[in-house]
């Protein structure tokens, strides 16, 4: 099943405090899911919106 959300981006971080990769929908607000931290991601890749159909 893929968690992907039709129309929206998606971008991957890696933590600075725990080295963890994770994907969110929202760049900026992006909450580490091991260790909590919030921001002071770096951005690791990211993929545009879909544009309408």
């Amino acid at each position: 099943m893929s968690k992907s959300i039709r129309g929206s981006g998606t971008f991957r971080y890696r933590c600075c405090c725990c080295e963890r990769e994770f994907t969110v929908a929202m760049p900026g607000a992006s909450t580490c899911p091991r260790c909590s931290s919030i921001g002071g991601h770096d951005l690791v890749e990211s993929f545009p919106p879909e544009g309408p159909r």
